[in-house]
């Protein structure tokens, strides 16, 4: 079991420039994605800037394995059922093609990898609670109204944990699945 680390940082804080395998990642011209978000810009490995239809730009921290980068990928909501937010992005470090990973997320914070699980968190902080894990196989999933609809429960409940319903509640869920 191989565990890789993603690279130094956060979401609001990371380098703009790596040397990886004498390839050259950079971050250009980084600002906050929607007010006060991480931070995300154009990536521009080898001097020719990574592109891909659903990319208003890529963050950080990022995690670099083989010829492969795995980076937050952020998009402005798309229709009135879609979130602001981000994928997971494979991009390949020769090739330049960008190969987006499961579905999207609120925020992404790259924490690290086992074998090929990526494990992230949705939170602007680490929080054991909120952390998540992805295989990098799993295809694009197109985010639904059903999937904006169980982000809003699952935070509502995430904020209602605490009082002592609130827990009661969370459990039912968790074991039905409701």
């Amino acid at each position: 079991m191989a565990i890789i680390k993603s690279e130094d940082g956060n979401p609001w804080d990371f380098a703009d420039k790596y040397i990886y395998q004498s390839h050259v990642i950079e971050f250009g011209v980084l600002h906050n994605f929607a007010k006060e978000g991480p931070l995300y810009g154009k990536l521009i490995i080898d001097g020719s800037i990574v592109s891909n239809a659903k990319c208003n730009g890529f963050g950080g921290p990022v995690l670099f394995k083989d010829e492969l980068l795995y980076v937050p990928l952020y998009q402005y909501a798309t229709s009135k059922f879609d979130i602001v937010g981000a994928y997971i992005a494979e991009v390949n470090l020769i090739t330049k093609s960008v190969r987006i990973i499961g579905t999207k997320y609120p925020m992404v914070y790259i924490d690290h990898m086992e074998d090929s699980l990526i494990y992230f968190y949705v939170y602007w902080c680490k929080q054991k609670d909120r952390l998540e894990s992805i295989d990098i196989h799993t295809k694009l999933h197109i985010f639904t109204s059903d999937d904006f609809n169980k982000m809003r429960r699952k935070y509502e409940l995430n904020q209602k944990k605490e009082s002592f319903f609130g827990k009661l509640l969370y459990r039912i869920i968790d074991k039905f699945g409701i």
